[in-house]
C-alpha cells in the first residue's frame, strides 16, 4: 500500500477532525443523556403520586413500570449473614446457607418509563 505524502497528510488530518467531532458528540451526548435522566426521574415521580399507568403521545406510549433490583453480595453482608445464621441454626449444609444469603439481600424498587412505538 503506497500512498503519497499529501495522501497521508490529508488522511491524518481526517482523522484529526473526525476525533475531535466524535469527542464533540460524546460531550453533547453525556448532557442530554444527564436531561432524559432528570426528566424521567421527574415524569416517574409525578407519574408515581397521581398512579398514572401510561402517557398516550403522536409516537405512541410513555409507559411507567417498575423494577425490582437485588443489592450486590458484599463482603461484609456475607458475613454478617452468616454469623447471623450460625446462632440460630449450628448443624445445616451449605446450600440452605447460600439460599439464606441470597434471600436476604435488599431489594431495591427502581421506577423507570419507556417509549412503545406504534406498531
Amino acid at each position: 500500500m503506497t500512498t503519497t505524502k499529501e495522501e497521508l497528510v490529508n488522511t491524518i488530518k481526517e482523522w484529526v477532525t473526525v476525533e475531535k467531532e466524535m469527542k464533540l458528540l460524546s460531550k453533547e451526548l453525556k448532557q442530554r443523556r444527564q436531561r432524559k435522566k432528570e426528566l424521567t426521574n421527574a415524569l416517574c415521580e409525578t407519574m408515581k403520586q397521581n398512579e398514572i399507568d401510561c402517557f398516550d403521545i403522536n409516537d405512541g406510549k410513555i409507559v411507567y413500570t417498575q423494577n425490582k433490583v437485588k443489592a450486590p453480595i458484599s463482603k461484609r453482608h456475607l458475613l454478617t449473614c452468616l454469623t447471623k445464621y450460625f446462632e440460630q441454626k449450628p448443624n445445616d449444609n451449605s446450600a440452605e446457607i447460600a439460599e439464606f444469603i441470597l434471600d436476604s439481600r435488599e431489594v431495591k424498587i427502581k421506577d423507570n418509563i419507556r417509549l412503545k412505538g406504534n406498531k
